[in-house]
């Protein structure tokens, strides 16, 4: 089951409001014994002032300095997986060709997910949800930098 939303964005309240009697409903028509993979992802795309991408992300891809070559664009993917637990997060970042005047653009798609058997009982499932909300956060505002979470307040 995938819910989803474009722009503009509603808080995780009223996103959850929403979601919630549908995978409810899921569960139930399903009768699943247990649920493989929970997922939040938020693609966020960026449309920053043309300038140096270090002053809005704390890290991108790059050439090293041995190598003075100016970047045009990128993708890259890293997943992690927390220490003690069972939650782990796919982070990919793009530069993209926005064809905005004076503007560069980027993608942050972060995909914190659990990929274990999960109870589909209500609580332990939202619960799971509530966990993954906590980690795509913390991933999102550590890549970013103070500059560039300005834009968003």
């Amino acid at each position: 089951m995938t819910f989803s939303r474009l722009a503009p964005y509603v808080d995780w309240d009223a996103l959850s409001e929403k979601a919630r009697p549908l995978a409810e409903s899921f569960l139930e028509v399903t009768e699943a014994p247990h649920v493989e993979r929970l997922a939040l992802r938020y693609i966020n795309h960026f449309r920053l002032p043309n300038q140096d991408p270090t002053r809005f992300f704390v890290s991108l891809p790059s050439f090293p300095a041995s190598l003075p070559l100016g970047i045009e664009s990128f993708v890259s993917r890293i997943t992690g997986r927390e220490p003690e637990g069972d939650l782990s997060v796919h982070v990919t970042h793009a530069c993209l060709d926005d064809l905005a005047p004076n503007k560069a653009g980027f993608i942050l798609d972060i995909d914190a997910f659990a990929a274990t058997r999960i109870n589909p009982e209500v609580d332990q499932f939202w619960g799971t949800f509530d966990r993954l909300r906590e980690l795509k956060n913390s991933v999102f505002f550590s890549l970013i930098t103070e500059r560039n979470a300005e834009f968003y307040k």
